[in-house]
């Protein structure tokens, strides 16, 4: 507050609110697609030689079975090899579900968004007052994500609910947050007061 001449105080103006805007499906579909492009091509550096081995082995796995056919001996067709396979398959889904989590929490954590939610200037907030969540409510909301992802169904659940009146996804509801558009940036020299 300033004090004039004659010693009464004139209370400073309180900068014009900004009105809150949230994210369209399509800005947050965009900025989705672009994160699983960032987490694909880190994870792929160590999926991609898992997969190639995982598949590999199958393949000499089944060369080696018919080899033992044409040859007149017992052929193993067990599940056993393929219980291995599969669990191959399960790690580099782990792995990079994992990563996907990981790559959530940590970026939101610390700046509120994601790479994609940041290049089109869209922010994760609680959703009851619009202010910056709490490290439990993006592990809440990252992690039921991350699960809704291994359910075919249950993501395409996830991503259609976007398309509701408050804009949020089932794991933006388990997570208690809501994504919304930041405003432009304001011109240079321009002050918000009035």
């Amino acid at each position: 507050m300033s004090m004039p001449a004659g010693g009464f105080a004139v209370p400073m103006r309180a900068p014009a609110p900004m009105p809150v805007t949230l994210a369209s499906p399509w800005e947050r579909l965009a900025a989705h697609l672009l994160d699983n492009l960032i987490v694909g091509g880190l994870t792929s550096v160590i999926t991609i030689p898992l997969w190639l081995m995982n598949t590999a082995d199958r393949a000499r796995h089944q060369q080696d079975v018919q080899q033992r056919i044409l040859s007149g001996e017992h052929a193993d067709l067990s599940d056993a090899f393929y219980g291995r396979y599969y669990l191959g398959l399960a790690l580099i889904s782990a792995i990079v579900m994992l990563a996907q989590v990981a790559y959530q929490i940590l970026m939101t954590t610390r700046w509120e968004a994601t790479v994609g939610k940041r290049v089109l200037r869209l922010r994760i907030v609680r959703a009851e007052d619009w202010r910056p969540p709490t490290g439990g409510r993006m592990l809440a909301r990252a992690g039921v994500a991350g699960l809704f992802g291994i359910i075919n169904c249950v993501a395409l659940a996830d991503v259609l609910s976007i398309f509701g009146a408050r804009r949020q996804t089932l794991h933006d509801i388990c997570g208690r947050t809501s994504v919304i558009k930041l405003p432009p940036p304001l011109p240079p020299g321009y002050t918000p007061y009035r």
